[in-house]
């Protein structure tokens, strides 16, 4: 499915696109795949690492914490949840491939998008370092906003502002697309146009109805 963006004029929003679970595969699937693989408990060591909780190891890594001291904050409590010991760094690394595993669907349609004028703007929590994003393979955005450079991270609300500055437009003409509820929220409060990302049939839809 392509976006039609032939009628975008001059005053056409500018696109806030998430990258890990929008233009990849789901991020949850990719744990559960790995933790498969290396006999970890998902639910047990989700909980353990407190996702989603500012000082969580994996909010850490999003901020830029080293892969090799990630992994070693992790092996521990892989292990734990494991019934044998766990290579923290190998299970990083199986991670991490996901991020070369494009949703070729949503990329093709952001790619029309961009090609038709949209300003696009990459807002990304980034997994590692800043060169395991696929560059080559991604269109030109417009501009960059990823947590490990910036020091923040979503739902921050001080990234979102950080966002809204780069691109150089009030809230009411952004629109934000993420695969995560919580990133989404502080995103409305100030007045972004947010798509909760669940497939990419539903979500290039609504930027067809935005953009079209």
């Amino acid at each position: 499915m392509e976006v039609d963006v032939s009628n975008s004029g001059a005053g056409v929003p500018t696109l806030l696109i998430d990258y890990g679970g929008v233009l990849t595969s789901s991020v949850p699937a990719a744990f559960a795949n790995v933790c498969a693989r290396f006999g970890v408990d998902l639910n047990g060591f989700m909980a353990a690492c407190r996702m989603g909780h500012p000082d969580g190891p994996f909010a850490q890594l999003e901020l830029g914490l080293d892969d090799v001291e990630f992994a070693r904050v992790i092996t521990p409590i892989l292990t734990e949840h494991a019934n044998d010991p766990v290579d923290g760094l190998a299970w990083v690394r199986e991670l991490q491939k996901t991020s070369l595993d494009i949703d070729k669907t949503m990329l093709a349609a952001v790619a029309d998008l961009i090609d038709n004028g949209v300003p696009t703007v990459l807002f990304s929590n980034s997994f590692g370092p800043l060169e395991r994003y696929p560059w080559a393979q991604l269109p030109t955005f417009t501009d960059t906003v990823i947590s490990s450079v910036v020091g923040m991270r979503k739902p921050d609300p001080r990234i979102y502002e950080i966002a809204l500055q780069r691109c150089g437009r009030p809230a009411h003409e952004c629109v934000f697309v993420d695969d995560s509820e919580a990133n989404l929220a502080p995103a409305r409060a100030l007045g972004i146009r947010s798509i909760h990302h669940q497939d990419p049939a539903t979500t290039i839809a609504e930027l067809n109805a935005i953009f079209g």
